[in-house]
């Protein structure tokens, strides 16, 4: 995850591409290691890293206003 400042205040553009970048390296690695066959909890434990690391990225971009549609287009 992505230190970020904790007034948002202080949050920028890179800090909006870092949570970006960082959403999308958890979603490769959930994506290598998922198994569709296992059960429905440990799929959901593989995504769950990526699902935070997602709305934080959009909330930064929103925050910031900088690459939000990349933020919101994010698997």
């Amino acid at each position: 995850m992505v230190r970020l400042p904790k007034d948002p205040e202080n949050w920028s553009g890179w800090h909006a591409d870092k949570c970006i970048e960082d959403a999308w390296r958890l979603f490769k690695q959930y994506d290598q290691r998922v198994d569709f066959d296992k059960p429905r909890e440990e799929q959901d434990a593989l995504y769950r890293p990526y699902q935070l690391a997602r709305q934080l990225a959009v909330d930064v971009a929103n925050y910031t206003s900088w690459r939000r549609r990349e933020a919101e287009a994010l698997p």
